[in-house]
């Protein structure tokens, strides 16, 4: 589920499950890395906290294809900011700021937020502050994902996009389900779909993407 809030410059974007589940590991700049028995996710502690890798951990294989791995600085959030009648701005995890990560739990839930403060935009500073957090339920394969923005006056958000995820391997015999309206299921998404990019409310309104293959 997408949930947004645009007042007083807060973004509040929800967007429902998507199949993560892991525990944290970190250690200094090291990769920030969450994994369960089936799959692994890293995030690069050294460079804006961007998803740099993915690996099925039942197989052995890495979801990301080597450009995209061997890609240093990687864009997990986008935020276009603006005030008065002026142009749009733009920010992402890569705009110069202070990050930090942080798990905690509750019982059997696990939270991980990642932030980032002290985000200039245009000629004001520390005008944004962003935190992404990540629930995960012990043994579910589900994680919500949620992205805050606050933005200082005069400064407003107008639009996100998150989670950005690219340079998915092409897997071969396999599938995605397309959110676009009541939905579609694509064969061979690497060679048959070309880019697209969806609004929600409107076209997106089965508000997840799933992608699987016919074989292990």
């Amino acid at each position: 589920m997408l949930k947004s809030n645009l007042r007083r410059g807060v973004l509040c974007a929800q967007l429902g499950l998507l199949c993560l589940c892991a525990v944290l590991k970190a250690s200094g700049e090291t990769p920030v890395e969450l994994r369960n028995e089936h799959v692994a996710f890293r995030f690069d502690a050294a460079a804006g906290l961007g998803l740099t890798g993915m690996r099925d951990l039942a197989t052995g294989r890495e979801l990301f294809a080597p450009a995209a791995q061997a890609a240093e600085r990687v864009t997990l959030w986008s935020l276009r900011l603006f005030q008065g009648a002026g142009m749009p701005l733009s920010a992402s995890n890569l705009s110069a700021s202070e990050t930090r990560h942080r798990l905690t739990r509750e019982g059997s839930r696990q939270l991980l937020e990642l932030t980032w403060e002290g985000i200039a935009i245009g000629e004001s500073r520390s005008a944004l502050t962003v935190r992404v957090m990540v629930e995960l339920e012990d043994g579910a394969p589900l994680a919500r994902w949620r992205l805050e923005a606050v933005a200082q006056p005069p400064w407003r958000v107008w639009g996100a996009t998150f989670p950005c995820v690219r340079g998915l391997r092409d897997l071969g015999d396999d599938y995605l389900a397309v959110p676009n309206y009541m939905g579609r299921i694509v064969h061979d998404p690497a060679k048959r779909l070309t880019p697209l990019r969806l609004n929600y409310p409107g076209k997106w309104s089965m508000q997840f993407v799933a992608a699987w293959a016919a074989k292990r």
